[in-house]
């Protein structure tokens, strides 16, 4: 959710300016009071609430749509719509915005207030109010967010190693979804398998017991499917990614935690179990905590600009998907050292082409796509025979799929180009003397 102060400057500007502009945005809470004839309800279980605002001057609209926490699970509570009957008050030296507002389904009146205190936090009052005696009733609901700068980031590696669903929840401790983040991070140590599942649950595991679920209209956490490539180089069979480092305008990089840093900063990385995290760092200070396929960085108060390395490798397995396809040798080489340097790319148009490459029945790069600048890496040959495969993960626009290899070392220096299909590989046979 961008900065609470933009909205509340667009709030007014609409207000006061302009009597047909109007502006739409939602707020979550995390803090909620409920009083009944003037006194407090308490629920046994942990709630939260959006709030979609459809804000004018005379026909403004609010959505209150409120959850419960029950066991590890997020669920829909109730929600009540509001529309503004009358014009718009506000008190400037609190902060206070309020209006008349009725509810169509029962036709009952509401004096809806929103203030924006100077801590950087908000407040939504709902309270009764009975239009012909012109008071308001003792029944009110209260929403309030956090003040507090607090960041929760978690990746989840696919397979290939060349993409991630990734998690961020803003606040976590307003909206409480730590206990859930906090009940993936304690289950990896358990061997539970944590898989995306929709855009309503985050994750599960494979009793669907544990979830992570991502409310709808939720805007202080987002889910998204990111690809990393740009931010993934490859060597000597291990990939390492680095997040943005790139300066701003205002002297920012890396992620960024305003003005004063973060309050509470963690960052996690999730792996399937065909991916080994060989190691992290970051270049703030924090604590490290390695689990069983995941590592969570536990930044220090008021840590700003963060830069992550990770790296890891798609462990040794069989490469069993070759055996269904036939394999053809295209060429044989002798160089003189084992450690050799590998590079492809498209020699020709480039078409989506995707491969995979296995070295001696093993895979080293899984789903690979093949674009005209090169990707470079090292293998570590045994002496004798070596034998480098490309499978076809697809066929491309025009098949069959193509690629150009470079294989150097001491002074050897040999361009190859394979072909391959989705029932055909081809096979380099490298000799080490």
């Amino acid at each position: 959710m961008k900065n609470i102060l933009f909205y509340l400057f667009l709030f007014q500007l609409f207000i006061s300016v302009s009597a047909k502009g109007q502006i739409q945005f939602s707020i979550s809470y995390g803090q909620i009071v409920e009083k009944k004839n003037g006194i407090e309800t308490f629920s046994n279980v942990w709630e939260f609430a959006t709030i979609d605002m459809v804000v004018s001057n005379n026909n403004s609209k609010f959505n209150v749509t409120r959850y419960e926490k029950v066991l590890d699970s997020i669920n829909f509570k109730n929600t009540l719509n509001l529309e503004q009957v009358e014009k718009w008050n506000y008190i400037s030296e609190k902060g206070v915005n309020w209006c008349l507002a009725k509810n169509p389904a029962d036709n009952k009146y509401y004096i809806a207030v929103y203030t924006f205190y100077l801590n950087n936090t908000s407040e939504f009052l709902i309270t009764e109010f009975d239009l012909q005696k012109q008071e308001m009733s003792k029944n009110s609901i209260s929403f309030r967010n956090s003040a507090s700068n607090e960041k929760d980031m978690l990746s989840f590696l696919s397979g290939d190693g060349m993409s991630v669903y990734r998690y961020d929840v803003s606040n976590s401790n307003s909206f409480n979804l730590n206990n859930s983040i906090n009940l993936a991070r304690k289950s990896v140590s358990d061997n539970v398998k944590l898989s995306f599942t929709s855009d309503q649950v985050l994750l599960k595991d494979e009793t669907d017991f544990l979830k992570i679920v991502f409310p709808p209209d939720y805007n202080h956490s987002y889910l998204m499917h990111r690809d990393i490539s740009r931010n993934t180089t490859f060597k000597d069979g291990v990939y390492t990614f680095k997040n943005d480092s790139i300066v701003t305008s205002d002297g920012n990089y890396g992620i960024v935690g305003g003005k004063n840093g973060f309050d509470k900063f963690t960052y996690s990385w999730f792996v399937p179990d065909n991916i080994e995290i060989i190691s992290y760092k970051c270049n703030r200070p924090g604590k490290w905590k390695k689990d069983y396929n995941a590592a969570t960085f536990y930044g220090d108060k008021g840590i700003n600009n963060v830069l992550f390395e990770i790296s890891y490798k798609i462990k040794n397995v069989a490469a069993k998907e070759i055996e269904k396809t036939s394999i053809a040798l295209k060429e044989k080489i002798s160089i003189p050292n084992k450690k050799t340097k590998v590079s492809i790319w498209d020699n020709n148009v480039e078409d989506g082409d995707i491969i995979s490459l296995s070295l001696n029945g093993e895979w080293i790069v899984r789903n690979l796509e093949v674009k005209k600048c090169r990707t470079s890496f090292y293998l570590n040959l045994d002496p004798g025979e070596n034998f480098l495969v490309m499978k076809a993960e697809n066929t491309g626009s025009t098949p069959p799929n193509t690629a150009a290899f470079l294989i150097e070392t001491d002074g050897f220096s040999k361009e190859i180009i394979l072909n391959s299909d989705m029932g055909k590989s081809e096979m380099i046979q490298i000799d080490v003397k």
